[in-house]
């Protein structure tokens, strides 16, 4: 064996000087998420008014008339990622309609 073989390499420092000690799948996660933030290309099934609506819903008062209609219009633009997330745990015993609701 050479020299560096048996030396142990440094480990990854982060911007904070914390040692990075994540490995695997939730390594992969964080760098999925930094490549979004940084320009990355990550596929949504959400466009952002629905994300809009929500932040709209939370702001009116309990009490606002058109709290309904928003609310109905964010459960609608949001049906995509339930629809997604309902395939993905498709055959485990529930049916699929279920799963959306």
């Amino acid at each position: 064996m050479t020299a560096t073989a048996n030396s142990k390499a440094k480990p990854k420092v982060s911007s904070r000087g914390v040692p990075n000690q994540r490995r695997g799948a939730a390594a992969a996660r964080t760098k999925a998420k930094s490549g979004a933030a940084s320009g990355g290309a990550m596929r949504s099934t959400v466009d952002e008014t629905a994300v809009g609506l929500l932040k709209r819903l939370a702001s009116l008062p309990v009490s606002d008339a058109s709290r309904v209609g928003v609310r109905e219009a964010a459960i609608e633009a949001w049906l995509p990622l339930a629809r997604h997330l309902a395939q993905r745990f498709h055959g485990r015993g529930e049916p699929v309609d279920d799963l959306v609701q």
